[in-house]
């Protein structure tokens, strides 16, 4: 579970993840409020995966991009070298 965005290892992605869980329960326990513990850990999750998730959509993005490109440009070839009837 790397995150190949920023080449933060498995290992402190976990930490980070497991830091912002222990941070969200003990804010709950301190408020005496579950929804704000689920809002919190929720808050911190996305802060933290965002990252990751925007880094792999952007070169899923590239990468159809790239397949269409060489996909059109082959039809049009192939269109330039057939001759209407």
């Amino acid at each position: 579970m790397d995150d190949f965005a920023f080449k933060i290892p498995g290992k402190i992605l976990k930490f980070l993840l497991v830091g912002a869980f222990l941070i969200s329960i003990l804010w709950g326990v301190l408020t005496w409020d579950s929804r704000k513990a689920i809002d919190l850990w929720t808050t911190q999750v996305t802060f933290i995966t965002t990252p990751i998730f925007n880094f792999f959509a952007e070169r899923a993005e590239r990468r159809m991009e790239a397949v269409l490109e060489s996909a059109f440009s082959r039809l049009d070839e192939k269109a330039a070298t057939t001759t209407p009837q």
